[in-house]
């Protein structure tokens, strides 16, 4: 008998139990119910795993341990597109308004975030059920919206082989998880609570803080407005230690104040709003529940929070979770705005649930094609505004139309696994041998030891590859091709004036919006190396204009567009004057 557990506060004990009987037990998940029993539950199953007693189910699906090196590569099996519509039923979507005023936007966040983080082992059973006899196979404690994914995504029953967790208890266990929130809620409001009166501070601009290098540049150009203030997201961000930010004020998200009035507003809302939550959502999972009924106490952080620091202009970089949606509420209540950029391109899979259920008041993308996509799924009332690449710097945009050398780069880090990209990289290396092809691995993957091996085996033996540990836009002032593997890579080298395309090598890689537009993607070198030269001949002519609608290519500057955005003038007058189409996707 196979036993395959799904570990957490109700089945930790069988697990303990199993192990000491020598059953053959199988790890599919340490998934906690509350969320700070997840280190002593690891520990448990960390035990169970390395004294011999049980083993990770993962070890039976060698095809994915490439997602071991980065979650996000999960998203090349887009499992979302195939689970969507069940999801959207199983969670009553159309009735989402019953979470209550202000909270119908981040239920749909979060549930699609609690299956989003669980694809994985979505794949895992989808690959191992099939092969175990149903007599021989007992599924413990798998979430009922697991199997629900699950036979969505197979397009199977598996009813006879996994009972899942039946929700008897769960309106109890939800309960106490409640009464945990709010009575933690009120403790933490008045330990803030100033009964003589808070010191208000005002600023024209305010920042979430993940010590992202991308952000300096936005604060420094917006540092003329008045006063800035980086808020620092947690403990692990520490802005007052990086010496180029001592001009800007700092705070923690936590660091907020409360007047006697406002504390008694907040106790009121956190009860009534978690009552709330609790008797709509109360048969919901543990798992979905603790995050929905914690969305009052977030407000009240961020509440305390802007009584004592007030911004006019804020800029959020959490797009991926339900707090911007609170916050943008926080912040209109105040007559503030709420301001974003999305954090990536989704080139893993068509549309990517890291980019649904959005809210800000001025939210910025690289192109028309991101609100095309998303747009049935964002706050309506939200401008999008198409800016390009971001990160980036004013020479950079000065930098588009200077003349190349006609050196080749080479983009990679998800295929740094894919014996395809090396033959590719081999290949076209060896038909322009006067020329550098210079070679930039992802730093999420160059130290690790797939990204070395790849290096390796794409550089033994041709002289003319170069390994290269400059960015991207670095690279980009020197060469004039650009082939990435899926990547933000292949549509920032269009922007900043290379010809550029996507290597389409993947056996995995089932979806990606860039396969709609022609002469972009290549799967082999044979392509790349003819593309090339009919360029060069005058036969064949890059098609930048075809994808207008992937990034914006206007040439107006992101910095100016912002501080149009926020009422300021843009910098060195005739910045923009060259560009003449417009970046706003919405009225």
């Amino acid at each position: 008998m196979h036993h395959i557990l799904y570990v957490n506060e109700a089945t930790v004990f069988r697990l303990l139990l199993l192990c000491l009987l020598l059953r053959k037990v199988y790890i599919l998940a340490v998934d906690p119910w509350f969320p700070p029993f997840r280190r002593l539950l690891q520990v448990i199953a960390n035990w169970a795993v390395q004294s011999g007693r049980a083993r990770e189910l993962m070890d039976l699906c060698p095809e994915l341990h490439h997602v071991k090196d980065r979650y996000s590569e999960v998203y090349l099996y887009d499992v979302f597109d195939k689970i969507e519509s069940w999801q959207n039923d199983f969670f009553d979507f159309k009735n989402a308004d019953r979470a209550g005023p202000g909270y119908a936007l981040a239920y749909k966040n979060i549930t699609t975030k609690f299956l989003s983080v669980r694809y994985l082992q979505i794949l895992i059973l989808a690959r191992v059920l099939p092969t175990i006899q149903v007599q021989v196979v007992n599924v413990i404690g798998l979430p009922s919206a697991m199997l629900g994914a699950l036979e969505a995504y197979t397009k199977e029953n598996f009813s006879e082989k996994i009972k899942p967790t039946l929700p008897l208890f769960f309106p109890i266990m939800n309960l106490i998880i409640a009464a945990i929130i709010v009575i933690y809620s009120w403790i933490w409001i008045l330990a803030r609570l100033r009964p003589l009166g808070v010191v208000q501070k005002t600023f024209f601009f305010a920042a979430d803080y993940i010590a992202d290098p991308r952000d300096l540049p936005i604060y420094q150009e917006l540092s003329d407005g008045g006063p800035v203030l980086l808020i620092a997201r947690s403990l692990s961000h520490a802005p007052e230690k990086e010496e180029s930010l001592n001009t800007y004020a700092t705070c923690r998200l936590t660091d907020g104040r409360y007047t006697l009035w406002g504390a008694l507003n907040a106790l009121g809302f956190v009860t009534r709003d978690t009552a709330r939550l609790c008797r709509r959502f109360m048969r919901q999972e543990p798992g979905v529940f603790f995050q929905l009924a914690a969305l009052p106490y977030r407000r009240a952080v961020l509440r305390g929070l802007f009584t004592r620091y007030v911004p006019q202009f804020f800029w959020g970089r959490d797009d991926y979770n339900p707090e911007h949606i609170i916050r943008r509420q926080e912040l209109n209540r105040i007559g503030s705005k709420s301001f974003g950029i999305t954090h990536g391109f989704s080139t893993y899979c068509n549309r990517s649930p890291s980019f649904l259920y959005i809210s800000f008041d001025q939210y910025y993308v690289f192109g028309k094609i991101n609100y095309d996509l998303y747009k049935d799924s964002w706050a309506e009332d939200m401008a999008v505004t198409a800016v390009g690449s971001f990160g980036v710097t004013r020479e950079d945009y000065a930098a588009i139309d200077m003349p190349r050398p006609n050196d080749i780069a080479v983009f990679t880090g998800i295929f740094t696994n894919n014996l395809k990209l090396v033959d590719f990289v081999r290949q076209l290396a060896t038909a322009f041998p006067k020329r550098t092809v210079w070679l930039q691995v992802r730093k999420s993957y160059a130290d690790l030891k797939r990204g070395k091996d790849f290096v390796e085996s794409c550089t033994q033996g041709i002289p003319n590859i170069e390994y290269t540990t400059d960015t991207i836009l670095q690279v980009f002032r020197r060469t004039r091709y650009s082939f990435s593997d899926p990547s933000t890579a292949v549509i920032e080298a269009l922007q900043f004036g290379l010809a550029s395309f996507m290597v389409d090598v993947s056996d995995i890689h089932e979806t990606c919006i860039l396969r709609d537009y022609s002469d972009l993607c290549l799967s082999t070198a044979e392509e790349a190396i003819k593309h090339i030269k009919n360029i060069e001949a005058g036969d064949w002519k890059y098609p930048r204009e075809r994808y207008s609608d992937i990034i914006d290519l206007s040439g107006k500057i992101i910095f100016d567009v912002i501080r149009k955005d926020m009422s300021l003038p843009p910098k060195n007058g005739s910045a923009t004057d060259k560009a003449t189409a417009t970046t706003a996707v919405t009225a």
